[in-house]
């Protein structure tokens, strides 16, 4: 096997980084903002036993 020269490295690290960029896109997560109620059930002792 012989080793890739520059031109060959650099252009797969450009496809590399177009293909996560474009997977960022497709699986992008919203995210919405937490509201006063949430948050404090976030806080709340039972909230986190669900996830101990």
């Amino acid at each position: 096997m012989k080793c890739p020269g520059h031109i060959e490295s650099s252009q797969l690290a450009f496809f590399l980084e177009n293909a996560l960029a474009r997977e960022a896109r497709i699986w992008k997560v919203y995210l919405r903002k937490l509201q006063d109620s949430m948050a404090s059930l976030y806080n709340s002792n039972s909230f986190s036993w669900l996830f101990l």
